[in-house]
């Protein structure tokens, strides 16, 4: 499964590369400040 998305990863051109890792960024911020309001304001 990794060789598979890491070949994936490999055919990709520059831009695309550029693009995905924005994406993935932005997905990373997004799920940390969920962790962190849950955090605070959870009560767990």
């Amino acid at each position: 499964l990794v060789l598979a998305a890491y070949e994936r990863w490999q055919a990709l051109s520059p831009e695309e590369k550029e693009r995905y890792k924005q994406r993935a960024r932005a997905a990373g911020e997004r799920g940390r400040r969920v962790i962190e309001q849950r955090r605070r304001g959870g009560g767990g």
